[in-house]
């Protein structure tokens, strides 16, 4: 499911950057491609911090079963890292309102131009 919405995500993105046609010449459209920018950007930050957090955990999982220890005593170990990979998901409490201001400025973009458009 994550890879399917980077996908569209990366689709979109290319997409809107060619509607926009790199002209910016009014201030919602400009507003909307910085702020889809800035999603990209944090969406890109997260995978990495989440991927180098499940890096982590496997890796120290791999070191504490070579040290022959009991799954228990491997439970209780990875329970505090496990901890600290889930506080690099948060970064979602961010994500999530980045996007839903894309989204309002998107949405803004199209009613602007169904209201202004000469019919």
């Amino acid at each position: 499911m994550l890879q399917f919405h980077e996908l569209m995500a990366w689709t979109g993105s290319l997409l809107i950057l060619i509607h926009a046609g790199f002209d910016f010449d009014a201030v919602i459209p400009r507003m909307a491609v910085f702020a889809m920018l800035v999603v990209v950007a944090s969406g890109i930050t997260g995978k990495y911090l989440l991927k180098q957090a499940k890096e982590n955990l496997k890796e120290r999982r791999a070191e504490l079963i070579a040290k022959n220890l009991s799954p228990d005593e491997i439970e209780k170990e990875l329970f505090a890292l496990s901890l600290i990979a889930d506080k690099m998901q948060m970064w979602r409490t961010v994500h999530i309102p980045l996007t839903v201001i894309f989204a309002a400025f998107a949405l803004l973009h199209i009613i602007t131009i169904l209201l202004f458009w000469r019919w």
